[in-house]
């Protein structure tokens, strides 16, 4: 048995369903893609998906590395820093 989450347009919250591995063969999936979340300055955000090798051209692998982690504090930021 395998527990799927769904993030779908039509919802805002995600959603989730038990299913058996043989159920989920007969779907027809897209791999190799990378999943934005764009944050927008009114506290709104949106996901986007793109292949890997459309995001490349806009962001190479090598670049990618040195961006800052989800956890933890930006590189350089100082808390009550004027």
């Amino acid at each position: 048995m395998v527990n799927v989450v769904v993030r779908h347009p039509e919802h805002e919250e995600a959603r989730q369903f038990d299913a058996s591995q043989e159920e989920l063969k007969a779907l027809k999936t897209v791999g190799n893609l990378v999943s934005l979340e764009l944050r927008f300055a009114n506290r709104t955000s949106q996901d986007v998906f793109a292949t890997a090798v459309e995001f490349a051209k806009l962001v190479p692998a090598e670049k990618l590395t040195t961006f800052n982690q989800l956890r933890g504090r930006r590189k350089g930021y100082r808390p009550n820093a004027d």
